[in-house]
């Protein structure tokens, strides 16, 4: 049996070998605990599943890339600024300006790479954050 989710195809319950073709018109997906957000081609990101601190609910594009992450969820606009969504308060409550090409999310907070290679760490507080070799810290 094979359900259709936001133009996603999910496979639930699998008896036997199924073949499950997504819907044209998306490039990226990514699941959080709980919700899925994926990458249109037009830029927008489209979500689904739960929303009860509005992980689900993503500001208009256009957007690069999209991470989920338990219950937030981030995505990287055009130009490097960083915009995060749901339950951001471990991320951030505004966007983050910057010339930032990749981000992950995890429990404690946000990691940022720019287009020179730097690193950034964004969490709750400067204990939080990562402790690498040429991250820099930051608290919201």
């Amino acid at each position: 049996m094979t359900h259709l989710l936001c133009g996603i195809c999910a496979i639930v319950a699998l008896a036997a070998p199924a073949v499950c073709r997504a819907a044209a018109g998306f490039v990226q997906v990514s699941a959080g605990e709980a919700h899925t957000c994926a990458l249109r081609d037009d830029g927008e990101v489209q979500c689904w599943g739960r929303d009860l601190d509005g992980e689900s609910t993503p500001p208009t594009g256009p957007f690069q890339l999209v991470r989920a992450g338990k219950h937030a969820t981030c995505a990287l606009r055009e130009g490097g600024t960083v915009e995060c969504w749901g339950d951001v308060k471990a991320y951030a409550r505004e966007p983050l300006p910057g010339d930032h090409v990749e981000l992950a999310l995890g429990a404690g907070g946000l990691v940022l790479t720019d287009a020179a290679g730097g690193v950034v760490s964004v969490s709750r507080s400067r204990s939080e954050a990562l402790d690498l070799p040429g991250t820099r810290a930051a608290a919201v």
